[in-house]
Parts: C-alpha cells; sequence; structure tokens
C-alpha cells in the first residue's frame, strides 16, 4: 500500500507556478565602479543565483560545464560598455557561445526584436509557462534576424 502511496505523488504534475515568481529572478547588486569586467565575476555569480542570464541553468545542473561573463551588448557594438556592470550577464559557456556577439539586425531593431533581459525584464511579460515548460508572448529573435558585429 505504502508504495502504491508514493508512486501517485511522484506521478502528480508540478503545480502551475504563480505569475508572481516568475519575475524579478535576478537582483543586481550596488558594486564597486571601476572594476574590469573580469573582476566582477562574483557578484554576477550572486546576483544570477550561480545561473545562466538566458537557459537559467545552474552551476550545479550542468555537471561541471563552465560559466562566462557575457556582454549583453557585445563588446565590438558597444566599446563603452565593456566594463559597466549592468551590461554584463553571467552566462553558461554553450549560451555564451551560442550568443556570441550577435545582435538582432537594424530591421528587426526597429521591429522591437531584442534579447530577453533577465535583470530588467519580467519573465511573466515574456514568458508563459506551464509545468516545466517555457513559451514566447513576444518576438524573438531568430537567425535570420541576427548579424554579428
Amino acid at each position: 500500500m505504502l508504495r502504491s502511496c508514493r508512486r501517485k505523488e511522484l506521478s502528480k504534475p508540478p503545480a502551475k507556478i504563480p505569475e508572481t515568481e516568475l519575475t524579478d529572478l535576478v537582483t543586481r547588486s550596488a558594486v564597486p565602479a571601476g572594476l574590469k569586467y573580469t573582476e566582477y565575476r562574483p557578484y554576477l555569480r550572486v546576483d544570477f543565483a550561480h545561473s545562466c542570464a538566458y537557459c537559467t541553468t545552474s552551476e550545479a545542473e550542468s555537471l561541471g560545464q563552465s560559466f562566462a561573463i557575457d556582454h549583453y551588448e557585445p563588446q565590438q557594438v558597444r566599446a563603452d560598455l565593456v566594463h559597466q556592470y549592468d551590461n554584463l550577464m553571467y552566462a553558461c559557456q554553450p549560451c555564451n557561445t551560442y550568443k556570441s556577439d550577435r545582435v538582432p539586425s537594424d530591421k528587426a531593431l526597429a521591429a522591437g526584436v531584442r534579447f530577453f533581459r533577465p535583470d530588467r525584464d519580467k519573465y511573466g511579460e515574456h514568458f508563459d509557462r506551464s509545468d516545466r515548460l517555457l513559451k514566447h508572448r513576444r518576438r524573438s529573435a531568430n537567425l535570420q534576424f541576427w548579424r554579428a558585429s
């Protein structure tokens, strides 16, 4: 009897997560100004909860995958933001490599296409969540709209 009760508990789908929990996943700390971007790594790890800004995989879940500092606005496009803390994202290596120095094209930007910013945007305004699946609500950039800087 005990065994069948446990199976029933495990087979239940997870409860739907309230909309309020899909917001504000990143809180930026007050950090010292004037550091080189690599010196912000400890602050980024804490602010991004030791998780990737883009796919939300945590360091613990990544099975040894390395993490990097990503420039939301690529260094080649906005050299003035290279060492600005609010332009830096903590990202797993696969996401950092995939994003690389890509930015939406001027045409796509004019149409409102851009990368999601977990430190400013609210997940609930951009994604619908059903159990463990996130589906985008807004237009997202696909490769035809990206340009490398």
